[in-house]
Formats: structure tokens, sequence, C-alpha cells
């Protein structure tokens, strides 16, 4: 998908927990939320969600779709010429959405990345952070030891693709591959 995922319910009709500042950062129930609370920025940068959306049973992503692994973001990035070069040719180009300078951004793999920022829990208080300057993408791809998910960064300042590892509590923006 050249879009930041913005479903709000489950391939089953259910609906994803929106929450609250004070609520959000569960391990076990799926979250979503709307940077700074603020809908206009769903149509712009999608919602932010939490790592239980993604291991719901009901799934997030429409039929034929799914969260790509880790593995996968890899093969998108090798074949775009490696982790160094790969981000400015996944970033949306120009900067409507994106803080300047939006480093090579040229958008050729037709990825679309945006910046929708993140939400984090480490305080309790579910702040979001980094809308136009980091794009943080979840993975499918839990580590052995279940303490987090591996997740692909863009950032307006570089063409690098950043591989990282974050705890499964912060919300990130999601994209969906075709089986």
């Amino acid at each position: 998908m050249a879009d930041n995922l913005k479903v709000t319910h489950y391939n089953d009709g259910s609906e994803i927990s929106y929450t609250s500042d004070e609520d959000w950062g569960s391990y076990d129930e799926g979250q979503y939320g709307i940077y700074d609370n603020d809908v206009s920025n769903a149509d712009i940068y999608g919602n932010l969600y939490n790592l239980a959306v993604i291991e719901d049973d009901r799934g997030i992503c429409p039929a034929g779709f799914h969260v790509p692994s880790d593995t996968e973001y890899t093969v998108l990035t090798d074949y775009l010429g490696g982790l160094s070069v790969a981000g400015g040719k996944m970033k949306e180009n120009g900067n409507l959405n994106w803080s300047s300078p939006n480093t090579e951004a040229t958008n050729e793999s037709g990825f679309t990345g945006r910046l929708g920022g993140s939400r984090y829990s480490f305080d309790g208080t579910g702040n979001y952070d980094d809308m136009g300057n980091y794009g943080y993408f979840w993975s499918s791809s839990k580590e052995a030891n279940n303490w987090g998910v591996w997740s692909r960064v863009l950032y307006y300042q570089s063409s690098y693709v950043y591989q990282l590892f974050y705890n499964e509590r912060v919300g990130f923006s999601i994209r969906c591959l075709g089986d």
C-alpha cells in the first residue's frame, strides 16, 4: 500500500480501542491514536497503532494483505540499493508533509513514506512526538525475548532507512503488503 493505514476496526468489524492520553500503552489490547487527537492528521498521516493490533487474530490489513515482516522490509531496502539510500527512495518528495530538508526524497519506490511520528507511553501519558521529522513503521517480526519488535524508520534529514527495535507499547504507522 502507498498510504499509512487508518482503519478503526478489525476485519471482523470489531472496534479497535481509541485511547485517551492516560490509557495509552497496553500490551494486550489493540489500540490506535490519531496524532494530537486531530482528525485531519489521520487523513494525511494515518493512525498510530500499538503492536497488539498487529498480533490480533481478527486482522488489521484488508483481505489479501498483511503487515510486512522485517525480512520483507529487508527485501525492499536491498532492492532499492541498501539501507543507506533506500530511505530517500521511500519518502514522499517535497516538504508538504515533511520537515525541511527531506534529504534525497524521490519516492521512486512508490512507497510514499510520510512522517506520521509516534506515540510513547514510557511516562504513562501517551505523548505524541516527531510528526514531520520521523516516520516509524511496524514490522510483524517480534523477537524471541518477547520484549519488542523490529521496525523501520525514515528521517527527514537522511536518505537512510533505520532498522530499529522498539517496545510494543509505542504507537507507529502500519503499511500493508499484498500476500
